[in-house]
């Protein structure tokens, strides 16, 4: 019999921005790791925007509501030739 009981979305939500952020620093990016909590995500504000990664006014977010992550980018990351954008995109569909 099985007694682990089951993790809550938001947890498994964080374990996959952790590892985000992790591989975001592989990439050479610095994440915005002080948002990387629990409490940044039951945060009402959440669903607007978490930031992970900010380089000048280029940014990387992600959003969170109702168990589900969705990731997006501001200003220069937002076009999808950016170099650095493609690179995140890729690690973001492999997690």
């Amino acid at each position: 019999m099985n007694l682990e009981q089951p993790k809550k979305p938001e947890y498994i939500a964080l374990e996959k921005v952790i590892t985000l952020g992790k591989k975001l620093k592989e990439l050479g990016l610095t994440p915005c790791e002080r948002f990387f909590n629990i409490e940044t995500l039951k945060n009402p504000t959440a669903i607007a925007g978490i930031p992970i990664v900010e380089d000048g006014q280029n940014g990387i977010r992600i959003s969170y509501e109702n168990g589900e992550l969705d990731l997006w980018f501001t200003n220069a990351f937002e076009d999808p030739k950016n170099e650095i954008r493609i690179k995140v995109q890729e690690v973001w569909d492999n997690l």
